[in-house]
C-alpha cells in the first residue's frame, strides 16, 4: 500500500460526495480536504460520518440465501467480466466502491488484507460507480489487489440493494448470497474473513490487522 491502514487514520475528512451521502463531521473536528483517490483520505471515526442504520442491517439480513445477481461489466481495462467468469466456482467477496467516497479508501486496506490472506482460493471483486478509466485510477492509487468493475449506471449496485459505499457481499460457490456487510467495523471485517473461511470448510479465517477500523459499523457515501 502507498499508505498503511494505521497511517490513514492521521486525517479526518467528511465524505465530500457529489451524490450527497456522508454527513459533515462535528464543528469542533479539524477538517482537511483530500481527493477520494488519495490514500491519505481518511477518517478517524467513520461512525461519526455515516453510521449503519437498523434499516440497512435489516435489508442486508434479508438478502441472505438469495441468488446473487449475475453481471456483465467491463473491468478497469475495459474487458467484459461476469460473476461466473471471475469466481470460477470459488467463493467471492464483492466490495462496492463509490468513486468519490473517502470511506471506501479508508476501508480498502481491510479488504486488501482479506484478498491477500485467501489468495486465489477466493475471488475478490470491486464494483464501482464509474467508468473503466476512473476505476483503473482508483485501483492504482489504492493498490487494490483485484479487478474493479465499472457500473456507472448503478444497475448491478442496485440489484444487490446496496445503499451506500463500503458495503461487502460474500457469495457462495453456487452463487448464493451468504451475507451482506452494510459498511465495516472491527467486528465486521473479521466476520468477513470468518464467513469466507466457512465457505472453504474452515472454522475461522485468518486474523486481520484491525488497526484503524471503527468500533461501530460505519458506511460511506450514498450511490
Amino acid at each position: 500500500m502507498l499508505v498503511s491502514g494505521p497511517m490513514r487514520s492521521l486525517f479526518f475528512v467528511a465524505c465530500l460526495c457529489i451524490l450527497g451521502g456522508c454527513s459533515s463531521p462535528p464543528a469542533d473536528v479539524t477538517q482537511e480536504r483530500h481527493s477520494s483517490t488519495d490514500p491519505k483520505s481518511a477518517i478517524v471515526d467513520p461512525s461519526v460520518v455515516h453510521p449503519v442504520t437498523p434499516d440497512m442491517k435489516k435489508t442486508a439480513f434479508l438478502q441472505a440465501g438469495a441468488t446473487a445477481p449475475d453481471f456483465k461489466l467491463p473491468d478497469e481495462n475495459g474487458n467484459p467480466q461476469s460473476l461466473d467468469n471471475l469466481a470460477k466456482g470459488k467463493p467471492a467477496l464483492l466490495y462496492f466502491i463509490q468513486k468519490d467516497c473517502p470511506c471506501c479508501v479508508s476501508a480498502e486496506p481491510f479488504i486488501e488484507q482479506i484478498a491477500k490472506a485467501y489468495g486465489d482460493r477466493v475471488a475478490v471483486i470491486g464494483i464501482a460507480n464509474t467508468i473503466p478509466e476512473e476505476a483503473a485510477k482508483w485501483k492504482r492509487l489504492n493498490t487494490f489487489p483485484a479487478p474493479i468493475l465499472s457500473d456507472p449506471d448503478l444497475m448491478i449496485i442496485q440489484s444487490y440493494k446496496i445503499a451506500t459505499a463500503a458495503y461487502s457481499v460474500v457469495v457462495s460457490k453456487d452463487r448464493k448470497i451468504v451475507e451482506v456487510f452494510p459498511g465495516y467495523s472491527r467486528t465486521m471485517v473479521q466476520a468477513m474473513s470468518d464467513v469466507l473461511a466457512r465457505q472453504l470448510g474452515e472454522k475461522t479465517g485468518p486474523q486481520i490487522d484491525l488497526t484503524g477500523a471503527p468500533d461501530k459499523p460505519a458506511a460511506g457515501c450514498t450511490f
